[in-house]
């Protein structure tokens, strides 16, 4: 079932239930052209929209929404009023090929425990679900938290592009990212898991001795930084350590750095691309305690030029 929606309504409105403006239900698909929704406010979930399982809300043109929120029970009797625009059950889909318009951002619920807040930019091709996101995304700040400490939400990045963007999840939203690429000026951080970012910046690994990326490409002159385990630091006191980045791809040179919390410092010896990937070669050198600072001042920059995917 297909049903088009106008997209534009500015009055103040309280429901007391979900949806403030539409609940989509199972077995329909709504588009909304541009569409432009201010002070919905309900005490269920789903601020604007409240997507059903088997349902699917497609948005397109200019998306500007403000001031949307829903009411959510923090203690018993206690309830704390946040913004959201769309709430998905388990199973529901949503569908963005649009630009969101001016200094407007949209807050997305999932059944699954994830919070979306994508902070303008242009979205091209995106689908998601309660727990699954692709498509591609440019000019945009993404972040992506877990509001229920009593869930730990499941997500899947698949197929996915950044342009001058970045993605930060919470530490307590557990991650896998396949076929995932990123321009020079873009990131994405999954805090305890890893940070992989393009161009002249840093990606950061914790821990092991082989990754497994799943597809990740970084651009010309990408700069990789990652910390061994004190196992491996053991291994090196006598021989050279090789670190295997499966399912990675150069799109041209690249520079590694080794870092550690142990006294030792590390440096690369060489790199090699394989069909599987890439590997390093590191060995130890006298200690510098100080060089195993990285430092991100260099990702706060953002080029203003809108660009599309």
């Amino acid at each position: 079932m297909l049903a088009l929606v106008p997209g534009v309504a500015c009055a103040e409105s309280y429901k007391d239930g979900n949806g403030g403006r539409q609940v989509v239900t199972s077995g329909e698909s709504v588009t909304v052209e541009n569409p432009t929704y201010s002070e919905y406010h309900v005490s269920g979930k789903g601020g604007v929209f409240y997507v059903e399982s088997g349902a699917e809300l497609n948005l397109t043109g200019a998306v500007d929404f403000s001031e949307n929120y829903q009411d959510e029970e923090v203690a018993e009797g206690v309830f704390y009023k946040f913004l959201n625009d769309v709430y998905l059950e388990n199973g529901a889909k949503l569908n963005i090929s649009a630009e969101i318009a001016g200094d407007a951002n949209m807050h997305i619920d999932t059944e699954s425990g994830a919070y979306w807040w994508i902070d303008g930019g242009v979205l091209e091709g995106v689908s998601m679900t309660s727990n699954t996101f692709s498509g591609c995304v440019a000019d945009s700040f993404v972040s992506i938290e877990n509001l229920d400490d009593t869930a730990t939400p499941s997500l899947t990045l698949e197929d996915v592009s950044l342009i001058n963007s970045q993605i930060l999840i919470d530490p307590t939203v557990s991650v896998s990212a396949s076929n995932l690429t990123l321009d020079a000026s873009s990131y994405f951080n999954s805090f305890g898991g890893y940070v992989l970012l393009g161009g002249s910046n840093s990606m950061e690994l914790e821990g092991l001795e082989s990754y497994q990326l799943d597809g990740v490409t970084l651009g010309e002159g990408a700069a990789l930084s990652f910390t061994l385990s004190a196992e491996s630091l053991e291994a090196l006191a006598d021989s050279t350590v090789t670190v295997n980045f499966y399912g990675l791809s150069l799109e041209g040179e690249a520079t590694f750095t080794a870092m550690s919390d142990e006294a030792a410092s590390l440096q690369i010896v060489s790199y090699t691309t394989t069909d599987e990937g890439v590997s390093v070669t590191l060995s130890t050198i006298v200690p510098e305690p100080t060089t195993a600072t990285l430092s991100f001042l260099a990702l706060a920059a953002l080029v203003a030029r809108r660009r599309r995917c």
